[in-house]
């Protein structure tokens, strides 16, 4: 319906805050951000914001560490805020921590049948282990022989628990006090015994320990390093830290809330009154027409003083649509199932237009008398509310072509008198004179082209000739006379001088071959809508030759109707949708619209 209005806002922080104050304006929709370079004044010795690199080292000294000990890392969709300092102490810690872990791993190289009977002495506890004062572990490989000659020493020293073997192979952990410890260690030499190194504690455990804090910790420092994004649209000016840009006008209080509590300055200007800095563009249209947004935003944004043309875009489209592709079984199809899929996926702008294009196909196929080719399905219907014989509206019937092909021109005369309508609208509102009163679009084209479509509405409707002197001086002759020397007259307006830079002669014989150019525009410009008729019979015929088809195979001629359908709605409304939307570019968008606006970027989608 319209662009929203905005308003120029600075946000500025001292050195101690302003991470805050950059993180609450990015928890803010609606905020569309300006680079820093385009507010500041070198002269006067602004600066960007240069980016901070501790959250990206600490996330990678995370990531080393993490891999040293095997440790994977996940991003927790809870973000919790966690001081620097801390982050600090934390990793020194697990430096520590991880340090001796990878010792461990590197000075342990244990088979997995070692590891099994390791796990063993873990439910006991590595740390109790290795606190006891007066008891002395060993873990190792005994052999088969070995494990059986054992038995022949003296048992009472040291007792010897099995944890595991594979029949060829003993996995042992003795126990004994200090006294005897040198003796039982010479006995298990003598039985070549492997020992093996009983880790001062389960490094499984203490990566389980710290992962929970590492996830957390990861997750804020990619946050606050994600941010670091936002840093180019930070300027420092003096002693403030200054996030500029623009936000609607009809929540500027809801932006204040965002920094209570926070010791900032906000700054509201109107965007008058900033020269230097182009408004961006925010559309403001309602649920229907707003998918027909994509359509304007594939030409061109819309300048933020400009005008919106999505409703008309949207009522034109729909309607010329509506006409030449027009079933009321096949828009039915296209409602639904752009409805269904616009549901599931908002985003998809597209989906959007074909469930409303598919209603307007349903009015003009309920009006054509059309069902999925079927054309007698609406005759009674027609009958009743019409007061007709027979259909309302036979496309296929000879006599209708002419009237057709009228209504085509009727329809394409109104949309580029109706557009010419907004265009003198705009040129008025920007104060443009020289366009508005001298262009083919302004003031001169519309009464030239206004004179002609009423002159044939009465020669051929009413039988009068207004096609005389008194009518061609003002509505004729003086439009030609605007359009041969528009370019100098604009310059005029302009305060610039009228003699042409290359002389009269090159000017007017050059201007000559551009007004035939806009008399011959007018032209193929109101033909150009036969296109309408065109398709319109190309569809009924199309579906004449479904029918046809069908009727012939009457084993299969629902199978063939169905068939026949489904290729006529794929070809068909493919191409029509594409011929709709280039009278909407190239006949009616050329006429009045420029574009050439800033789309509205939302600061969170900045990262």
């Amino acid at each position: 319906m319209a662009i929203r209005k905005l308003k120029f806002v600075q946000v500025k922080a001292k050195a101690n805050n302003y991470k805050e104050m950059l993180i609450k304006a990015y928890s803010c929709e609606n905020f569309h951000v300006e680079f820093a370079t385009s507010i500041i004044d070198k002269s006067r010795g602004d600066n960007v914001l240069k980016e901070d690199s501790f959250y990206l080292d600490s996330m990678n000294e995370l990531r080393h560490l993490s891999a040293g000990a095997g440790c994977g890392i996940n991003l927790l969709d809870k973000i919790e805020k966690i001081p620097d300092d801390e982050i600090r102490q934390f990793l020194a810690e697990l430096s520590e921590q991880f340090k001796a872990v990878s010792e461990i791993n590197e000075t342990t190289k244990l088979e997995d049948d070692d590891e099994e009977a390791l796990a063993e002495l873990i439910e006991i506890g590595l740390e109790k282990i290795h606190d006891c004062q007066y008891l002395k572990f060993g873990l190792g490989r005994l052999s088969n022989d070995a494990y059986n000659k054992l038995y022949m020493h003296d048992t009472d020293q040291f007792s010897v628990v099995e944890l595991k073997s594979d029949g060829k192979t003993h996995w042992v952990c003795y126990i004994t006090s200090d006294n005897y410890y040198k003796e039982v260690k010479k006995i298990f030499d003598s039985l070549f015994f492997e020992e093996i190194k009983i880790p001062p504690f389960d490094v499984n455990n203490v990566i389980c320990f710290y992962n929970d804090k590492i996830n957390q910790i990861y997750t804020y420092c990619n946050y606050r390093h994600e941010l670091l994004r936002l840093y180019k649209y930070v300027a420092v000016i003096e002693d403030h830290y200054v996030v500029s840009g623009f936000i609607p006008v009809d929540i500027i209080e809801d932006f204040k809330k965002i920094f209570n509590g926070l010791d900032v300055e906000i700054d509201i200007q109107n965007t008058t009154e900033i020269t230097d800095i182009t408004p961006p563009t925010l559309l403001k249209n309602n649920w229907f027409v707003k998918p027909f947004e994509m359509f304007v935003n594939m030409y061109s944004i819309p300048a933020y003083r400009d005008f919106d043309p999505t409703t008309f875009v949207c009522i034109t489209y729909c309607f010329l649509f509506g006409i030449m592709f027009s079933d009321f079984g096949q828009g039915l199809i296209l409602a639904v199932g752009g409805a269904i899929l616009y549901k599931l996926k908002p985003k998809m702008a597209l989906a959007g237009i074909v469930a409303r294009i598919g209603l307007f196909s349903m009015v003009f196929g309920f009006l054509f008398g059309s069902f999925f080719g079927f054309e007698n399905v609406f005759t009674p219907i027609q009958e009743f509310l019409f007061k007709t014989n027979g259909k309302l509206i036979s496309v296929m019937d000879g006599n209708m072509t002419m009237t057709l092909l009228l209504i085509s021109v009727a329809i394409g005369s109104f949309l580029i008198i109706t557009t010419m309508l907004i265009n003198l609208y705009l040129k008025f509102k920007h104060k443009e004179w020289g366009e508005f009163i001298f262009s083919k679009n302004g003031i001169a084209g519309f009464a030239l082209y206004g004179y002609v479509i009423v002159a044939v509405i009465e020669n051929f409707v009413f039988g009068n000739n207004i096609i005389t002197l008194p009518y061609l001086i003002p509505f004729v002759y003086l439009p030609l006379l605007c359009f041969l020397f528009e370019k100098q007259m604009i310059l005029i307006f302009e305060g610039q001088s009228l003699k042409p830079k290359n002389g009269w002669g090159n000017y007017v014989l050059e201007s000559i071959f551009e007004v035939f150019e806009v008399m011959l525009g007018f032209v193929t410009n109101s033909m150009s809508y036969l296109r309408v008729t065109g398709f319109v019979l190309s569809h009924a015929g199309m579906m004449m030759v479904v029918m046809t088809l069908g009727e012939m195979m009457a084993n299969a001629s629902w199978l063939v109707i169905i068939l026949g359908n489904v290729f006529v709605m794929c070809l068909e409304g493919l191409i029509v949708g594409i011929q709709a939307l280039r009278l909407e570019y190239y006949e009616m968008f050329s006429r009045y619209y420029t574009g050439g606006g800033r789309k509205f970027k939302a600061i969170t989608s900045e990262i």
